[in-house]
C-alpha cells in the first residue's frame, strides 16, 4: 500500500491488513499495535465504522483514525484525498502521549481503495519525503 510506505518513510512501524476482519485477526495475537488507521469502506464482515466502535469497547485506550466520509465522533477522521503532511500529525498527536520513542510506534493501517493508494502515491510522494526529512 502507498499509504504503508510512506508512513514506514515517516519513521513508523506499518502492519497492513486489506479488511477489518484481517486487523481484528492480528490484533488478537496480541502483537503491539499502538494506533488504527483505517479505511472506513471496505469488504468483510464489517467496515471501518464498525472496527472502530468495537476496538472503543475492546481496546479504549487505542487511538483510532478513520479515512472517508460521514464518520460518527468515535475515532479521529482523516479526509481523502490524503496530506502526509496532516496524517503525519494526527497520527503524531494521538501516539505522542502514549509511546515512547524507541522503538518506532507501530500503526495498523487497514487501506482496501486501490485508486485512494494510486492517487495517495502520486499526489503525496514529495510531501512524504519532505515530512520524514523533518521528522529526522
Amino acid at each position: 500500500m502507498a499509504l504503508a510506505e510512506d508512513l514506514r518513510d515517516a519513521g513508523y512501524s506499518v502492519v497492513e491488513a486489506s479488511n477489518a476482519d484481517e486487523a481484528m485477526d492480528y490484533l488478537n495475537t496480541g502483537s503491539q499495535i499502538d494506533l488504527v488507521f483505517s479505511d472506513i469502506r471496505m469488504p468483510g464482515s464489517m467496515d471501518g465504522l464498525e472496527l472502530a466502535r468495537r476496538l472503543r469497547v475492546e481496546r479504549p485506550a487505542l487511538p483510532v483514525i478513520l479515512a472517508s466520509g460521514g464518520t460518527e465522533r468515535i475515532a479521529t477522521f482523516v479526509a481523502k484525498p490524503y496530506r502526509m503532511e496532516q496524517v503525519l500529525s494526527v497520527i503524531s498527536k494521538n501516539i505522542a502521549a502514549r509511546v515512547s520513542p524507541q522503538p518506532p510506534p507501530c500503526i495498523l493501517l487497514v487501506e482496501c481503495d486501490i485508486i485512494v493508494r494510486i492517487l495517495w502515491r502520486n499526489i503525496c510522494v514529495i510531501a512524504a519525503i519532505a515530512c520524514s526529512k523533518r521528522l529526522t
